[in-house]
């Protein structure tokens, strides 16, 4: 049976706690009578446009997967990406979605798929740093905390650190081989292994960043379908640079998954362009809402079937 560990209780209520101080700046009511105006034909088109997202992405990892001489079918893949997403949304920094290379084990192997994972991480880290500079460039006048600064300083120590590991990968291994506990040493000669079989990396990198972008217009557009559900609407240009930014909160292991940061921080620059505080967090508390519902509707049999097994 599964026990949640006394830090994951911990940085969930402190995700709690920050959603329920969000409510000092709003009235509850208000939020309520939001949430229940909301259009479902809008929504409905936020979830498809958010399936087209993963569709996306989930190409891009199946990319990955095919330069590094593995294959797995469409449908697999799609499943097996939400349901790493799902984790992720149980885990500080987001990091859970690395057991998606336990739910393909059986097509490519774990050390392939934990490579396959690492490197669409790191063109998902290349494009958000890129868009989070560009965002605080072009619109820093909207920032009116220091969340979404502090959130970059995160993602650029991130990126260099993962930076490093790529172009450094055959020192680091070695540093692995050599810590004698837990079969770390031949864990790591199998990941060095895999990580050699990858081949044709800046032409996957470079494709891997142009579908990424895509999935960024779309996850914009997402927003912008729930804002006109509640009868405003955001500029699609805006959201595509701060969005990104914004979900880099996520990546800050003090919550699981952001929770409270996120929501926090777009709701502030939802407010910006004229929303109403209750309806701007009513648009970041649907959002999550239907996020983690498509997750589990998409992702959640793959991922408790492995859990099972």
């Amino acid at each position: 049976m599964f026990r949640p560990s006394t830090k994951f209780i911990v940085r969930l209520a402190i995700g709690i706690i920050l959603v329920i101080l969000l409510f000092f700046f709003v009235s509850p009511s208000a939020v309520i009578q939001s949430l229940r105006s909301a259009n479902p034909f809008f929504l409905f088109c936020a979830v498809l446009v958010y399936a087209l997202a993963f569709l996306l992405l989930t190409t891009r990892w199946r990319i990955i997967v095919a330069h590094m001489g593995g294959y797995i079918p469409l449908g697999e893949a799609y499943q097996a990406f939400a349901g790493g997403v799902l984790y992720s949304d149980f885990t500080p920094g987001r990091i859970g979605d690395f057991t998606r290379a336990i739910l393909v084990k059986e097509r490519i192997g774990i050390h392939k798929g934990t490579i396959s994972v690492f490197i669409d991480r790191y063109i998902d880290i290349i494009v958000l740093t890129g868009l989070g500079i560009a965002a605080l460039v072009v619109y820093s006048s909207r920032f009116a905390s220091i969340l979404p600064i502090f959130a970059l300083i995160v993602l650029v120590i991130i990126f260099a650190g993962v930076t490093v590991l790529f172009l450094r990968n055959s020192w680091i291994f070695l540093l692995m081989q050599k810590i004698p506990f837990f079969n770390i040493p031949e864990f790591a000669s199998h990941l060095q292994n895999a990580f050699l079989e990858f081949k044709n990396g800046k032409k996957v990198i470079a494709e891997g960043i142009i579908l990424t972008l895509l999935a960024w217009v779309t996850h914009a557009l997402r927003i912008i379908l729930i804002t006109m559900g509640l009868g405003y609407t955001l500029p699609l240009p805006d959201l595509f640079l701060i969005l990104p930014l914004i979900s880099a909160l996520s990546l800050i292991p003090v919550t699981i998954a952001g929770l409270g940061l996120v929501e926090g921080g777009l709701m502030a620059v939802i407010a910006g362009y004229g929303v109403p505080l209750s309806a701007a967090l009513s648009i970041a508390i649907i959002d999550r809402g239907l996020t983690m519902l498509f997750h589990f509707a998409v992702g959640g049999r793959c991922a408790v079937k492995n859990i099972l097994q």
